[in-house]
């Protein structure tokens, strides 16, 4: 969801040995590929965390048809300020994770 547009983007993966990769945490080896190589850090949070919120609104859009198909427009209404405010999606809706669609 979030590794296309970074390669995209023409983001530089770190070198590092099979051995050293095996050894490497995940936050780890996002520190050396966000902070310690070539890539623009700011630049690519933005695009991650964008393809995050364009699906959130997607998920948040495809509730709204359905309540719109199963109850008209005032199910609408209520669905789109209920998924608005639903906390999970104001926590993690706009975050470079795939927690908000979970």
């Amino acid at each position: 969801l979030v590794y296309p547009p970074l390669k995209l983007a023409g983001t530089e993966t770190p070198t590092v040995s099979p051995e050293e990769f095996r050894r490497l945490t995940p936050a780890q080896y996002g520190n050396l590929f966000f902070y310690q190589s070539q890539n623009d850090h700011r630049r690519l949070l933005i695009i991650a965390r964008a393809m995050v919120l364009m699906m959130t609104l997607c998920a948040v859009g495809a509730v709204v048809l359905w309540s719109y198909q199963l109850f008209g427009k005032s199910g609408a209404w209520l669905a789109a300020v209920l998924c608005a405010f639903e906390p999970n999606w104001l926590a993690h809706g706009h975050l470079a994770a795939a927690d908000g669609l979970a």
